[in-house]
């Protein structure tokens, strides 16, 4: 699930994302449909920064190549550490 509500932005749409989630909100929805979580995991805080000026000050609707490329680049040196 998308995580970080307040990250909620250009790129979600484009990607059909209907919301982001909070853990909190995440454990109610779980319930509510009668589920039990153990966990809830947040992953790729890396690519917050970038996730967030693509969506909420540039206001981006289509993802360039070249900026895939390097955001993975500099996620792979990262998360060699």
């Amino acid at each position: 699930m998308p995580q970080g509500q307040w990250l909620y932005g250009t790129p979600d749409k484009v990607l059909g994302h209907c919301r982001r989630y909070s853990p909190a909100h995440l454990n109610a929805a779980a319930e509510k449909a009668g589920l039990v979580t153990r966990e809830v995991l947040q992953f790729n805080r890396a690519g917050v920064p970038a996730w967030w000026l693509n969506g909420k000050v540039l206001r981006r609707s289509t993802f360039g190549l070249a900026q895939i490329k390097l955001l993975n680049l500099q996620l792979t040196y990262l998360w060699r550490f």
